[in-house]
């Protein structure tokens, strides 16, 4: 195969120096023929330096679309994005509330909510850290597997630093029930 391509190329390099002969030969006759030309169009027309005004229309109705539609489509994706995350929290808070009212407990109701929290948040920023540091330090990790090993593992530091946060909520909420006890008493 490379003595094909071999000798192809040297085939074609052999034939250049009689194409560009050849085609020097027809350049300067085409460049003669044109140069007349030229010059007998010149002597017949005039520079346009006269200003368009349709044109300066067109392009400013142009730019106006272009705004306006980018204006209505970020408005749009903003939209979208808070319905999406008003959704989000309403189903957070509805499953804490019907778990604390099945366990019949405030606390158990309080510690769903940030267990959820926990698993929501860590997930993506497991999943986003990851992917950040496989680019950074180019592991050998495709994307989607980075996102899924990173959503994996902050899924679990979620349901951890949930879990930590509840119990350092409970821990504060315990001392400042016992330091108003101590005042009243």
């Amino acid at each position: 195969m490379k003595f094909l391509i071999l000798s192809v190329l040297s085939v074609l390099l052999a034939i250049s120096p009689v194409c560009n002969t050849t085609c020097a030969q027809t350049d300067t006759t085409i460049q003669k023929d044109s140069s007349s030309i030229v010059h007998e169009n010149n002597a017949e027309t005039q520079p346009d330096d006269e200003f368009n005004l349709f044109l300066l229309t067109f392009g400013i109705a142009f730019l106006s679309a272009i705004i306006v539609a980018s204006f209505f489509g970020a408005l749009a994706a903003i939209t979208v994005i808070g319905f999406s995350f008003l959704l989000i929290i309403t189903g957070i808070t509805s499953a804490s509330i019907l778990m604390g009212i099945y366990k019949r407990s405030f606390a158990s109701g309080f510690k769903t909510f940030m267990i959820i929290l926990g698993i929501l948040a860590g997930t993506f920023l497991g999943a986003g850290c990851l992917l950040l540091i496989t680019k950074f330090f180019h592991l050998q990790l495709s994307a989607g597997n980075a996102l899924w090993i990173g959503a994996a593992g902050g899924c679990i530091g979620g349901i951890l630093i949930g879990l930590i946060i509840f119990k350092t909520i409970q821990l504060i909420v315990t001392y400042f029930k016992n330091k108003l006890k101590q005042t009243i008493v």
